[in-house]
């Protein structure tokens, strides 16, 4: 079984508690991280040397902005991002540990694909900056928008997404269904 991991944007606090959780169910033998591990809070070091314990880590559009640019942000978010970016970025006489950590972020991936299952921070048409909603797919009329077609169109199978910090699956059926709309929090997939 499987525990996913996003967007906990420098919170070690709450990334302390989901690990805690997921270190609780003896059934989890892979840790997927989708990307934000990094982002506003005031722990980046301490968040991306718990992500070091994950199978997967994914690029998120705040570490890519971290190791490139913080263009196209809004004002408070660029300023977290500098801000991140000067905890983070090795120096001269840094020690080897920054290099270390600076460089295990700019080995995240920017899409994974296991078995038929497909990872992404954001989506599969924009792999870190792109949002997939629940507006996507409201007034829908029992057709799928093409937004969300296309979409649908470049994975094989199951696809998971974080970015967008709302918890949700979005059907061939054109339904959002949310983790309370679950029954015993479990989701299960039909065959095809």
């Amino acid at each position: 079984m499987m525990a996913i991991v996003s967007d906990v944007h420098g919170n070690i606090e709450a990334l302390t508690q989901v690990m805690a959780h997921i270190r609780s169910q003896p059934d989890i033998d892979w840790i997927g991280g989708l990307g934000d591990i990094v982002g506003y809070g005031p722990n980046p070091v301490e968040c991306l040397e718990q992500a070091r314990k994950f199978d997967l880590n994914l690029l998120g559009n705040h570490e890519e902005a971290v190791l490139k640019s913080s263009y196209g942000f809004n004002p408070i978010a660029r300023l977290a991002i500098e801000w991140t970016r000067e905890q983070l970025r090795p120096r001269w006489r840094s020690p080897r540990e920054t290099k270390q950590r600076w460089d295990f972020m700019k080995g995240f991936h920017r899409t994974y694909t296991k078995d038929n299952l497909f990872f992404v921070h954001g989506s599969p048409r924009d792999p870190t900056m792109e949002y997939i909603l629940r507006t996507d797919v409201e007034d829908c009329f029992g057709e799928l928008p093409p937004k969300i077609k296309e979409i649908f169109s470049m994975v094989d199978g199951p696809c998971f997404v974080g970015h967008t910090h709302y918890p949700g699956i979005i059907t061939e059926n054109c339904d959002f269904v949310t983790p309370p709309e679950l029954p015993g929090g479990a989701y299960k997939l039909k065959p095809g």
